[in-house]
């Protein structure tokens, strides 16, 4: 396909938007979308056909050479889109001749900046960023080209805008903003085989205030007390947040892989002692520090991603009082599916604990609604148990936008020992699989249909919310 310009003739002060795509790919259909919309805005463009690398990363890291040549024929400024992005609306941010600064893009909560759109302007220091840029790939094949991009902004020390994020939504992902200006169709671009898919990227440790409080509640085995002080922890990459039989368990597995990362099971940190599960998670690990709520966060805060997950109330609140997590991941599920799973737990440890776990539930899905409705978009991850279990490029698609390591981790891990759930161990045999989704699709004993109904009547709020089915079944 060749490349064209937008418009030609007079003078034109606006910056050329400037793509490329691989040739014998999806991607080569998929830009025409881009062109069309550069097109139907009379914005002026560059598209530059390349071959492909084999691999997705590969293409990635040609991203910057590529915008060099296009910047050596058309000049700066310029904006660079990736191909399956779409323009809907007039970028007027990036139109105006006047402009402070060297550097646009999107800046995500926990400061990495995407690669989708990147505005360069007519300076020094945006060459320089460019060079710096193109030399980093270079030199780290292996590594995204985002990461290279985060860190040549960093070393250049040019001035960098931080556009809203209505300049590069990722549909499919992020929650949809009022008026998208960009958007990026995330899944196009995960079309290659499994070797395309986004790689481990790390981030420096950032370290958060020394932490001064004096803790309470009974000393640790030893009779020592647990120290008041110590060395700073580094911030909380991510809480996952859902009702209990959401799915928190299984994607608490597949996130802890160490040395990678680990996502502490239900901890309690607002606790001096570490909960009896998270302490025989801990175990199963081969951690063998004291089990303090203190000395396990130095601990997993040292590794390059550390969270936790909780399902009550107070554990959710702890750790964001404790830590205010960068992000926070809402595990979603039909709350009739899991009102269902949970009968089975009721039905194992005695019926009188009914309501005691139907108020769990009920309290738990609220808080889901309260995060959802009082975070800022840009910090919440909502992951559908549903598409997750079924669609391995949904899986991608979260691990690309919380910059976790391959969420490859040991989803069985203590289902059939110290959680004392074989059945869900047997049923899944070690992998993530959607074996539960039809299990409660059809008619089920009438206690379990009555306990799911009484449930589902008190989560009207979560499934408006959330999308998910409001009238019993």
């Amino acid at each position: 396909m060749p490349s064209e310009p937008g418009s030609a003739g007079a003078i034109d002060t606006r910056p050329t938007f400037i793509t490329y795509y691989t040739v014998d790919t999806p991607y080569e259909e998929k830009v025409e979308d881009l062109l069309r919309s550069l097109r139907a805005l009379q914005l002026p463009y560059r598209a530059l056909p390349l071959p492909d690398h084999g691999d997705w990363v590969s293409n990635c890291a040609a991203k910057p050479a590529a915008i060099r040549r296009l910047v050596e024929e058309v000049g700066l400024p310029i904006v660079w889109l990736d191909a399956d992005c779409t323009v809907l609306r007039p970028p007027t941010l990036l139109l105006d001749p006047v402009q402070d600064h060297d550097v646009a893009a999107y800046v995500k909560p926990d400061g990495r900046v995407r690669s989708g759109l990147v505005y360069l302007a007519d300076t020094e220091a945006a060459r320089s960023l460019l060079t710096r840029w193109e030399a980093l790939c270079k030199a780290n094949p292996e590594e995204w080209d985002q990461v290279m991009l985060d860190r040549a902004i960093s070393e250049t020390g040019c001035r960098l805008r931080k556009l809203p994020h209505e300049y590069c939504y990722l549909r499919g992902l992020d929650r949809e903003p009022a008026a998208p200006v960009v958007v990026e169709h995330l899944r196009r671009r995960l079309w290659n085989n499994t070797a395309t898919q986004p790689p481990t990227k790390p981030r420096p440790h950032r370290s958060g205030r020394r932490r001064q409080r004096r803790r309470r509640g009974s000393a640790p085995k030893g009779g020592r007390p647990e120290p008041t002080q110590g060395p700073p922890l580094r911030s909380m990459d991510a809480l996952i947040a859902g009702m209990p039989k959401s799915g928190t368990t299984m994607l608490c597995n597949v996130m802890t892989r160490l040395p990678h990362g680990v996502i502490l099971y239900e901890p309690g940190l607002e606790r001096t002692r570490l909960s009896a599960l998270c302490a025989r998670q801990l175990e199963s690990l081969g951690y063998g520090g004291p089990m303090t709520a203190r000395q396990v966060e130095a601990w997993a805060s040292a590794l390059p991603r550390w969270g936790a997950k909780e399902v009550t109330v107070a554990g959710i609140r702890g750790v964001m009082s404790r830590h205010n997590p960068t992000r926070v991941i809402l595990m979603l599920r039909s709350p009739w599916d899991a009102a269902c799973s949970m009968y089975e737990m009721i039905l194992r440890v005695g019926r009188n604990s009914r309501s005691s776990r139907m108020n769990w539930m009920v309290a738990a899905a609220s808080e889901v609604v309260r995060l959802r409705d009082t975070l800022p978009p840009e910090r919440l991850v909502e992951v559908r148990y549903e598409s997750f279990v079924q669609n391995p490029e949904y899986r991608t698609a979260i691990q690309e936008d919380l910059g976790w390591p391959q969420l490859d981790g040991d989803v069985g891990r203590g289902l059939a020992s110290w959680l004392r759930r074989p059945h869900e161990a047997n049923r899944h045999n070690g992998r993530i699989s959607d074996a539960s989704l039809a299990r409660w699709s059809g008619a089920v004993e009438p206690e379990r249909a009555r306990f799911a109904r009484d449930v589902l009547r008190q989560c009207t709020d979560y499934c408006e919310r959330f999308g998910y089915e409001v009238v019993p079944r």
